[in-house]
């Protein structure tokens, strides 16, 4: 409870859960870091505690469960220090999916990072969480699952940097999300296209794309759109 840890060049292999961080408690992770075939979660993050990548290249792969779930108010963040610059976190073929966000965010803030999602279910389920990454200098690639899928309250601020691709669907919303803001940025720009359906978007969903190159769009009729693309 309450305890702070700075982990560097580290394996987490192997065991039920890998990295754990709970109760007011914070890690900073820093380095070459591998929390990789698990049993259950690479990294859990739960009870208002946070996780954040300072220039880490981490790896969260091939876990029985997902590659990071955070919850009860917690956050996984780059943050934008000097050092955060280039960070990255990797996740592949875990198997329940990338990241999960249960009433918690994930933060990536005046940082050159990227977070590469493959060959999982999902890539990221926001379940009355939030994505904010609204500088324009952050790169999320998702792809083989679903992309992005949004249940009750999930909400997502994108500002250039977001590819989604190759999954079955690529942007999903269920269960009442809530507000969803996809920005493109000319010297960073967003692409959801090549999935077999790019946007579905059901529940009374709210959805903003701008500039966002967006293959295809399904909506039923409680969902509000705007901007370049829009509900048909």
């Amino acid at each position: 409870m309450g305890s702070t840890a700075e982990l560097t060049d580290c394996s987490i292999l192997r065991n039920r859960l890998g990295i754990d961080v709970y109760t007011q408690s914070s890690a900073v992770l820093k380095g070459s870091i591998r929390t990789n075939d698990n049993l259950t979660n690479g990294a859990d993050v739960n009870g208002t505690s946070i996780l954040e990548i300072r220039g880490a290249q981490v790896e969260a792969s091939r876990n029985g469960g997902f590659g990071l779930v955070a919850g009860s108010n917690s956050q996984l963040a780059v943050f934008g220090f000097a050092g955060s610059r280039g960070s990255t976190f990797t996740f592949d073929a875990n198997g329940g999916g990338g990241i999960v966000l249960g009433d918690s965010v994930l933060n990536v803030f005046r940082s050159e990072s990227t977070i590469t999602i493959t060959n999982s279910p999902f890539g990221i389920l926001v379940g009355a969480g939030k994505i904010i990454g609204p500088d324009g200098v952050g790169t999320f690639v998702i792809e083989n699952g679903v992309g992005l899928d949004f249940g009750l309250d999930g909400t997502a601020l994108f500002r250039g940097g977001l590819t989604v691709r190759n999954n079955g669907t690529g942007v999903r919303t269920t269960n009442g999300a809530g507000v969803l803001t996809f920005i493109s940025s000319p010297s960073n720009p967003s692409a959801i296209t090549g999935n077999g359906v790019d946007v579905d978007l059901r529940f009374g969903a709210r959805a903003t794309f701008d500039g966002v190159d967006v293959g295809t769009i399904t909506c039923d009729s409680t969902v509000l759109s705007r901007g370049t693309t829009v509900c048909p």
